[in-house]
């Protein structure tokens, strides 16, 4: 899988509910502070879902590069800059990750060039969970976690060398 088509399980994930991708759309663009906290709702109760239904049609393969991509993304946000932009604790900065991606590409394309307009306090547990609920339900194993990179708060050391916690 490459990126544009993980991209594209949660683009048209958003896309099911097309008034709500709408809003998300507009406050990614204008990084509507006020938009995002309800849509962060929206995501957890029914979004996430909605991407469990597509990661269903992947075969193992497919699941499996799907969740490698979330892990390498999520590390790739894993900066000292981001942390003290978005969190409160270590648990809640991986929360607040998820959440820049399960906001979709545009969203996290924002973020990830410019951390100062991410939202504080911001999360979306089960967009780090859901792939491997997923793959444990298809197969009937748990895959590994963290193969390639991990989701943990500071295992990007080099992005915290100079910012620091």
């Amino acid at each position: 899988m490459n990126e544009s088509v993980f991209w594209q399980v949660i683009e048209s994930a958003w896309a099911t509910y097309p008034a709500l991708d709408k809003t998300r759309q507009r406050a990614a663009a204008l990084n509507q502070s006020d938009a995002l906290q309800q849509l962060a709702i929206m995501l957890e109760q029914v979004v996430i879902p909605a991407i469990g239904l597509k990661l269903m049609e992947l075969d193992r393969e497919g699941l499996t590069d799907f969740i490698r991509t979330l892990e390498a993304k999520m590390h790739q946000l894993d900066r000292a800059v981001l942390y003290q932009q978005t969190s409160l604790s270590d648990l809640c900065f991986i929360h607040a990750r998820a959440l820049i991606i399960g906001m979709g590409k545009q969203y996290f394309n924002l973020i990830d060039q410019d951390p100062a307009k991410a939202t504080r306090h911001l999360e979306a547990e089960y967009v780090t969970t859901i792939g491997y609920k997923i793959y444990e339900e298809r197969f009937g194993r748990p895959i590994e976690k963290f193969a390639k990179h991990s989701i943990l708060t500071g295992s990007n050391k080099a992005a915290w060398v100079q910012g620091g916690r």
